[in-house]
């Protein structure tokens, strides 16, 4: 499957398995002018201990000027019929469409950032060199 995003923001994508559980969680940010558009090709399956087990996408919140699709799709319209593939219950598309899909919890001792890291300016010498 593949994400665009049209223009700069953030935005969460939770990947859930048929039980609704969020398997794991992309947040993706794009930066530039109101034009800019980002494309992210993801796998909808995962292997765990347990096996294969196929996801459905689940955009969970975006930047209020961002646009995205999933393969072409409203995003909402492609993770419903996803989730009916998989073989969601009604329960979990209820849940999908009433926005409580739960993301993964930070991990101990990580803030999400705010910035994006500023990179050294070329041929400088880092702190720790000095």
């Amino acid at each position: 499957m593949e994400i665009i995003i049209n223009g700069p923001g953030e935005l969460l994508v939770c990947f859930i398995d048929p039980q609704g559980k969020t398997m794991l969680q992309e947040r993706l940010r794009v930066s530039g002018s109101d034009g800019v558009s980002a494309r992210r090709p993801v796998n909808l399956s995962v292997e765990t201990r347990k096996g294969h087990v196929e996801l459905s996408p689940v955009l969970k919140s975006h930047g209020g000027t961002q646009h995205v699709t999933f393969d072409g799709q409203e995003s909402n319209k492609f993770t419903m019929a996803r989730c009916k593939e998989i073989g969601c219950s009604e329960s979990v598309l209820r849940a999908v469409s009433d926005g409580r899909i739960e993301p993964l919890p930070t991990e101990p001792g990580h803030v999400p950032t705010r910035e994006l890291p500023v990179r050294p300016q070329h041929g400088a010498v880092p702190p720790s060199s000095r």
